[in-house]
């Protein structure tokens, strides 16, 4: 195998780990007690995207 990315951001261990269904974004919960979310691949422009996020995550996101 061969590490193509290191995500850091963790305080403290990973427990879980799981993966969008299109394979772009993958969510890791902590035992620091965060959500993160990873875009791994970035993202498209497309015409709905305002600019303003629009409840979109940003490069990722911490829920707590």
């Amino acid at each position: 195998m061969t590490q193509v990315a290191s995500l850091t951001g963790h305080t403290y261990r990973v427990l879980y780990l799981a993966m969008s269904p299109d394979g772009r974004v993958v969510v890791t919960g902590a035992g620091d007690e965060t959500l993160r979310f990873w875009n791994l691949f970035g993202r498209r422009p497309s015409a709905r995207d305002d600019g303003e996020g629009g409840g979109r995550l940003s490069e990722w996101g911490v829920i707590r």
